[in-house]
């Protein structure tokens, strides 16, 4: 196993966020399972909940049947984790309740390469940004969704960001089902409003690519499209992301892909002071 990541000494706490419930702060935290073993099969079985039994994606036999969702990716990566600590499972162990997969550029060089590079043309993507970063198979737990968990999930994602200087983050959100009709308003905003500068060639590939552009702009709903979006999106919009040219039809997972890139150098005020204050805490 290839383990050339070494994770923060110190979990990563993320506190100060304004949209909490009571005791919301004190009990929810986030850090890096990248080396434990325990950490990364509860991930997996959170994944498996969400993306199988929620989303209806698709794993071996052998996976389904310890309920996990994995991948050859897996061991090259580190694992984001959300913990909520007053929750405790069967054997008395924190409850991970949200999970992100992060994948450091000179780890995929080195190894299988991107996830994405499965469903988008990363190559110019890629080298124009030398130490990027994807992120994937983002999770939460149904029971924990809304704006703070996914908020104190960038936070985690972010000061890991920072302390590695990282000046790329990209990856793919996806939309529920294969229906493009049930998301044509997002689609076509999203392409309208938030593409990609077309010399870097972040395209959808052929076997699974849709054109986003659905949707007349003069009948375009902008409400209705917002609220046909998906949190972890929104989430990479409010960061100044950007989406690929092409949404991907993945029918194994069951779902329409949008890829996104955020250039760390374009987060908005809020969330930068916040990290800033983070790694100089550290």
């Amino acid at each position: 196993m290839l383990n050339v990541l070494k994770p923060p000494q110190k979990p990563i706490i993320s506190k100060g966020c304004s949209q909490t419930r009571s005791g919301f702060l004190e009990k929810i935290t986030t850090s890096i399972a990248s080396n434990n073993e325990a950490e990364i099969f509860a991930a997996q079985e959170l994944r498996h909940r969400v993306f199988v039994k929620e989303f209806g994606a698709k794993v071996s036999f052998k996976d389904n049947n310890k309920n996990i969702e994995r991948d050859r990716f897996d061991r090259y990566c580190d694992h984001l984790i959300l913990i909520d600590k007053w929750s405790k499972k069967c054997n008395d162990t924190p409850e991970i309740v949200g999970t992100m997969r992060l994948m450091q550029s000179g780890v995929a060089r080195k190894s299988i390469g991107f996830y994405c590079a499965t469903e988008y043309y990363l190559e110019k993507l890629t080298t124009q940004y030398e130490k990027s970063l994807e992120v994937g198979r983002a999770c939460v737990d149904k029971h924990y969704r809304g704006n703070t968990a996914i908020h104190f999930l960038w936070l985690g994602l972010a000061e890991y960001v920072m302390l590695r200087k990282i000046t790329l983050i990209f990856g793919v959100a996806s939309f529920q089902g294969t229906d493009i009709s049930k998301y044509s308003s997002a689609l076509t905003f999203l392409s309208n409003n938030f593409s990609a500068p077309k010399n870097l060639n972040f395209r959808a590939k052929e076997s699974g690519y849709v054109n986003m552009n659905i949707v007349p702009l003069n009948l375009l709903d902008r409400v209705l499209a917002l609220s046909q979006m998906p949190s972890l999106l929104k989430a990479y919009l409010r960061m100044g992301g950007l989406v690929g040219d092409g949404a991907f039809v993945d029918t194994k997972f069951n779902t329409i892909d949008v890829g996104l890139m955020v250039n760390t150098d374009s987060l908005n005020n809020k969330y930068k002071d916040y990290y800033d204050r983070s790694v100089k805490k550290t």
